[in-house]
């Protein structure tokens, strides 16, 4: 995953490789993720003030990152919903268990290895 990161963030196109989470700020800049995202990326419920998946975090997350455009990758099916439900363009990075909600939105673009999120957000931006 970690490659994958490193490889979407050397895109010319990509200004920027952030992190969405419901934990806080202090414990968003313990994790693993920390070190592959930009700190003024590190987006939490915390700063954001909502919740996944309540679509209001994933507004105000595009919000944050105002006028540069934001590509959600999300892998939890309620991740989808909510990003999809607030408007986002979204990847969805497949994880073996997580299907999506029957009855909810279904994203364009779907990769099963964070190694194919290059190749989906090229597309993407056609």
């Amino acid at each position: 995953m970690a490659e994958a990161v490193r490889a979407v963030a050397a895109m010319p196109q990509v200004r920027g490789v952030g992190l969405l989470s419901n934990v806080d700020d202090a414990l968003a800049r313990r994790t693993r993720a920390a070190a592959l995202v930009e700190a003024d990326l590190m987006l939490t419920s915390q700063r954001l003030r909502a919740f996944k998946p309540d679509p209001s975090i994933y507004t105000e997350a595009a919000a944050a990152v105002a006028p540069a455009a934001l590509v959600h990758v999300a892998a939890s099916a309620r991740d989808v919903r909510g990003a999809l439900e607030a408007g986002l363009a979204i990847v969805r990075l497949a994880r073996p268990g997580h299907a999506l909600d029957p009855d909810g939105p279904r994203p364009d673009h779907e990769v099963a290895d964070a190694a194919d999120l290059p190749a989906a957000l090229e597309a993407l931006a056609r």
